[in-house]
Formats: C-alpha cells, structure tokens, sequence
C-alpha cells in the first residue's frame, strides 16, 4: 500500500511538472475562464511560496525591484494617458508572476528526484516541447482537427490570424503565441537540445531527431527560427575554438546537416501534399531570389513603414499607455518591439524594461556554473534584443527557469517545521 501510494504520488508531481512547464511556456486561455493558464499557475505558485514560507532568492528580489519600476512607470503612463489602457498594467503583473513558477517548477522537480538540478529541467523542458511540436504537426495536417482548433486558440475579432493558420503552424496557445513567437521558443529548445548533449551524455539518434522535429517545427511557425539558427551556429563555434577549429567545425557541420535535411524533408513534404502556399511563404527569400535576383519579402518591406516616432515630448518621455489599439490591433499600427515599447513606456519605462532583463541575464549567468548553461543565457538575452527590432518579445520566462533550477544553493524556509518534513521525505534544504 505504502509503495502504491509513493507511486501515485510520484506519478501525480510529474503530471503537474509537465502542466506547470507546458503552462509556463505556452499559455492560453481556457473557454469561459476569463484568465490564462499562466496566469493560474502563476497565483498558484505564488501562493504556494508564501504559504511554505520560502526564502526569496536574491535574484528573485532583484528581479521583483526592477518590475516594480516598470509598474511605476506603467501608472504613470496609464494616469497620463488621454486614452488609458489597462493592457500594460495586466502583462507586468504577468512578469512578476515568473520567478514564483520557476520556483515552483524546481520545487516540484525537488520532489519526484530529491534533487534539482539544470538537466533535469531541461529534460522536462525537451518533453514539453517535444509534445507541442507534435501536437501542432498533426493539427497542421489534419484539416478537419485543424477546424476545430482555431476558434480555441483565437479570439473572435481575430480574423487576421484565422486566415494566417491556414497556411501556417498552430501552436497549443494564446494568439500573442502563435507563429513568429513560436518559432523563436522551438529556436531556444533547439539550443537547450545542444546544451543538454554537452552536460550528459545523449544518443545521437535521439539527439538528431530532436534537432529535425524542432527545425520542422520552428521553420513551419515563423522564418525567425532560420536566423535563431544561424546565431547558434555562431554561438557554437565560438565554443568550440578554444579547442580547435577542426573540432568546431565538426560540431556546426552536424548540426547545419540536420537542419539542412529538415528543410529537404520539408520542401519535399509541402510540395508532394499540395501546401504550395506554406511552402511559397516558409523559402519566400529563396523563390524572389531564383526569379529577381533579389533576396527580399514583403514582411521586410511592411516593417519599413512601421518606424515610426512620438510627436511630443511627454510621449516620448512616459509613453501613452497603450500597446494596442481600441479597435484590436496594435497601437500605432506598428509591430517593432522597440517602437511599441517606446509609445507604450516612453523612455524612462522602456529604459526598465531592457534593464530588467540585462540585470535577470546578469544574475542568471552568474548563478550557473556551466559555459554550455551560461553560452545559453547569452543567446536568449542577444536574440532578445535582436527579435524586438521586429516584434515584442522579452527573456524573463525562459531565463527566471534557468536562474531557480540552475542555482546550486537549495531553497531555504523560515519555518522549522517544514525543514524537519523535508529531511523526513529525504530532501535537504537549509533553515534561516
């Protein structure tokens, strides 16, 4: 009895690590449950650190000043605005969410292994990523389920983004999820399956079908992922020189092997099942190329006329409160990161919001022992900068995870109590 139980509980934590996790990178919105899935798991984590008593981490601290900047700045702008917005307000109170999962994801890591540690979680992270990237390939090629997935994952004023999943990958989540953000979460997994080979030993079967389902997966959301993959390869070689550039060069050789037999099967797929019009937008660079000579797209073309700028001075100095429009859409009619965050923030908020992730990368990188790990939370943190030139995008989730499973100090509590009920179950942590 007392070994079924043991069981059973085992097999419970591990359903709620992969939630947590599956959660925590793709949330979405649960018909008639007016918040997300993130969102929940989050006031759970939340509640579950204060309830436990748990010693905030001094990243997590850290973490927490710099979003209560933003916050700040999100009032200001909100009080200011001629025509407030409560958007910002809801998707800082999101980011202050994120360390509390990731503290809880490595608390429930704890307590199926009595032990947490980066490679562990990055297991998990691939098992996730692995299910997603699966999920949304059968939906990508089974019409009828493909029909009955959009409303659910769509809005109903969304009627830009139901033509675009015609032809396009969806994804298990919210519409701010969907395609180009897709792409860039398999283009991090991708790097997380090169990390993960190098910290313990994988099958090189298993670690090439990795790499083969991600870049499927990633070209199939958005064409972000074949420039990810090129700041990997760059990433890689810079690691591998200090032990021969012969050494190097067999690593990036492998993996641009893979990559390049993904985007072989892909082409070949697309063109033999009549998906003339994905495979038409996926290589569009390519195909103007063969006929113009000329490597151009018309998303390149669109983005020229998004830059745009404030015409006062107090927007530019605490923006006007909003990232989207009224009517749906974005404010300005402007997709670029920098310039959403910019009418949105102004430059005093927007200044926080890059300072908060250069200070959580700062934290992250000194927190984990490892140069694959630490080579990792650079490319997120450059990638980061380089994706908001063309979309809103921030580091705080992926990097949050790295920093709580990746410190090598255990979590401390204030209680005695629940330190004598941890060593009991065989888990060790200090007491303050």
């Amino acid at each position: 009895m007392q070994v079924r139980l043991t069981l059973n509980l085992n097999l419970f934590h591990k359903v709620t690590l992969f939630l947590a996790l599956f959660w925590f990178f793709f949330p979405f919105r649960i018909p008639g449950i007016p918040i997300s899935t993130e969102q929940l798991v989050g006031v759970y984590a939340l509640g579950y650190v204060i309830w436990h008593r748990m010693v905030l981490p001094d990243w997590v601290i850290s973490y927490i000043k710099w979003i209560t900047f933003i916050i700040i700045c999100s009032l200001i702008s909100l009080i200011c605005s001629p025509n407030p917005d409560a958007q910002p307000i809801k998707l800082v109170i999101i980011w202050i969410l994120y360390p509390f999962i990731a503290l809880y994801i490595r608390e429930v890591i704890t307590k199926i292994y009595h032990k947490c540690n980066i490679e562990i979680c990055f297991k998990w992270v691939i098992i996730v990523f692995v299910t997603q990237a699966i999920i949304s390939l059968i939906i990508f090629v089974v019409p009828p389920i493909k029909e009955i997935v959009i409303p659910l994952v769509t809005s109903d004023d969304s009627s830009t983004i139901k033509s675009v999943m015609g032809f396009r990958l969806i994804a298990i989540a919210k519409p701010e999820m969907q395609f180009a953000n897709m792409a860039v979460a398999y283009g991090i997994a991708t790097y997380i399956v090169y990390v993960r080979s190098k910290l313990v030993k994988m099958n090189q079967i298993w670690f090439a079908s990795l790499i083969l389902l991600f870049s499927i997966a990633g070209l199939l959301s958005g064409r972000s992922y074949a420039i990810m993959m090129a700041l990997m390869i760059g990433m890689i070689a810079i690691l591998k020189c200090n032990k021969g550039i012969g050494v190097g060069f067999k690593y990036i050789l492998k993996i641009s092997c893979i990559i390049g037999i993904a985007v072989a099967i892909l082409i070949a797929w697309l063109l033999a099942n009549g998906y003339e019009e994905t495979y038409k937008w996926a290589f569009e660079i390519f195909i103007n190329y063969q006929e113009s000579g000329k490597m151009d797209m018309a998303s390149a073309d669109v983005m020229k006329s998004m830059y745009k700028f404030p015409d006062n001075p107090i927007t530019w100095l605490i923006g006007d409160g909003r990232l989207g429009n009224e009517s749906g859409g974005s404010y300005m009619h402007t997709d670029i990161g920098y310039i959403r965050y910019l009418f949105c923030w102004g430059i005093l908020g927007s200044l926080m919001v890059y300072l908060s992730q250069l200070s959580l990368f700062y934290n992250t990188f000194k927190l984990v022992s490892s140069r694959y790990v630490k080579s990792l939370a650079i490319f997120i943190i450059v990638w980061a900068f380089i994706y908001l030139s063309k979309e809103i995008y921030n580091c705080y989730c992926p990097l949050c995870l790295i920093a709580a499973c990746g410190q090598t100090e255990p979590v401390t509590y204030l209680s005695k109590k629940h330190l004598i009920l941890k060593r009991k179950h065989g888990i060790l942590h200090n007491k303050v």
